[in-house]
Formats: structure tokens, C-alpha cells, sequence
């Protein structure tokens, strides 16, 4: 493993390894990220929802 284009070869292949590596890394956050928005979005929907239905129920009560 003394020649050089053996050498540069090996190099070659472990940053191809190590960017293959990195790319399904940063696939896999952007998954995480874009499931973790979207349950952020799903659960702040319902809170609105909810605290809509309350706000009136609480208003008909007091009118009624």
C-alpha cells in the first residue's frame, strides 16, 4: 500500500464512504425534522380547536 495511486484510491473510497454516510445522515434529520413539524402542527391545530370550542361554550353559557 506504499504506491501513491493505491494510496489516493483508498482516500478516494473512504471519503466516498464517509459522504455516502453523511448524506443518509442528513436524510434521515430531514425526515426526523419534517415528522417532528408536522406533529408540532398537528398537535397546535387541535389545541386551537379546542380552545375555540371552549371559548364558545364559555360564551353561550354566560349569555344564556
Amino acid at each position: 500500500m506504499n504506491s501513491p495511486d493505491l494510496m489516493s484510491i483508498a482516500a478516494l473510497g473512504i471519503m466516498a464512504v464517509l459522504a455516502v454516510i453523511a448524506m443518509a445522515l442528513s436524510e434521515a434529520a430531514f425526515v426526523f425534522g419534517a415528522s417532528f413539524a408536522a406533529l408540532v402542527f398537528i398537535a397546535a391545530r387541535s389545541l386551537y380547536i379546542l380552545v375555540r370550542r371552549r371559548r364558545r361554550q364559555h360564551r353561550a353559557t354566560r349569555a344564556g
